[in-house]
C-alpha cells in the first residue's frame, strides 16, 4: 500500500512471551511526503479518467448502440462526468 516506504515495529506486551497482553501494539513509520505525492498524482487523474469514460460511453451509445444495463447508472455517471469536466475546464 505504501510502495515499500513504511516500517512496522511491534512493541508492548507481545514482545514478552510471559506477559498476558491481549492487544497488538504497532508503530508504523512512513515517508508521508512520498505517499502524499503519490495520492495527489492519482487524484489529479480523476478529471482525465472521467472524461475518457464519458467519451467511451458516448462512443458505445452512438457507434455500437450499446447502453449500460441500468438507466440509473447512466444518469449518475453522466452527472459525475459533467461535474468533473466542468472542474477541469475551470482549472484550465
Amino acid at each position: 500500500m505504501t510502495g515499500g516506504t513504511a516500517e512496522v515495529f511491534l512493541f508492548g506486551s507481545r514482545l514478552d512471551d510471559r506477559a498476558r497482553g491481549g492487544d497488538v501494539d504497532l508503530l508504523i513509520e512512513t515517508a508521508y511526503a512520498g505517499i502524499a505525492e503519490h495520492f495527489n498524482s492519482l487524484h489529479a487523474l480523476i478529471p482525465i479518467l472521467y472524461g475518457d469514460a464519458a467519451r467511451f460511453l458516448v462512443y458505445c451509445q452512438d457507434a455500437l448502440d450499446v447502453l449500460p444495463a441500468h438507466g440509473d447508472f447512466t444518469d449518475e455517471f453522466t452527472a459525475i462526468a459533467r461535474a468533473q469536466t466542468a472542474l477541469q475546464h475551470l482549472a484550465d
